[in-house]
């Protein structure tokens, strides 16, 4: 009997446009529909049993594109250029209320590691952590685009190594409960865990040169024995 107490679900906004590159999540890359590259690693996930359902939140029509044991969450149409946090409330109130956290991704992202997922699960549920983000680790000279520094003296130019981390909030993906979007508007709580990321994980497709990019990754990665 499935204890439906504290469920954990994985979902995605699945939009049927986009505005730079038109169609991008079910464009074929190298023979897979987009969304099906991060949807296969959720898939992989619950029967692992780190979650309990994989979903998708979008319009009905995407129902005959998805496999029998994803669950669609239905949207009349889930508008290209729609503020994220906007869209993932929208998303987190259509979940049952015995969800107790949810794991937030998108299938932009095609090359995220199951572990990835499976650790930023893992840390929330056994560590006081009240939500995780996926990260990009930057350690060096930082500059804004008038010429100052953020984080050191020019005149000293400190060793990269030597640099405090500082972090970049990815699009993969964001672990947490519902009711922090919900109550707060936040998909990042007051205390989270930082997921880090390499370089395949962080491959984020928004353009046609990100695409591009992408098949090189994803011919590289289907050529490793």
């Amino acid at each position: 009997m499935v204890d439906l107490m504290g469920r954990r679900v994985a979902i995605t906004p699945l939009k049927l446009n986009s505005q730079r590159l038109p169609g991008k999540n079910f464009k074929s890359l190298l023979g897979r529909p987009l969304y099906q590259w991060s949807l296969d690693t959720m898939i992989q996930l619950r029967n692992e049993g780190v979650l309990d359902e994989v979903a998708v939140y979008g319009a009905p029509a995407i129902k005959e594109r998805l496999p029998a044991d994803v669950v669609l969450y239905p949207e009349r149409d889930v508008p290209a250029g729609q503020d994220g946090n906007t869209l993932f409330r929208k998303m987190m109130m259509r979940l049952p209320a015995d969800v107790e956290w949810c794991c937030i991704w998108n299938v932009t992202s095609p090359f995220i590691y199951s572990e990835s997922i499976r650790m930023a699960m893992r840390t929330v549920l056994d560590v006081d952590y009240d939500s995780a983000v996926s990260m990009r680790g930057v350690q060096g000279r930082l500059w804004d685009a008038e010429g100052h520094t953020f984080n050191h003296d020019p005149a000293t130019c400190p060793r990269t190594q030597s640099q405090k981390m500082v972090y970049l909030e990815s699009e993969a993906f964001w672990v947490l409960e519902p009711t922090l979007l919900i109550d707060h508007s936040r998909r990042v709580g007051y205390r989270p865990y930082f997921q880090l990321l390499d370089d395949v994980e962080l491959v984020d497709i928004d353009t046609a040169d990100d695409w591009r990019f992408a098949e090189r990754i994803g011919a590289s990665l289907c050529q490793k024995p």
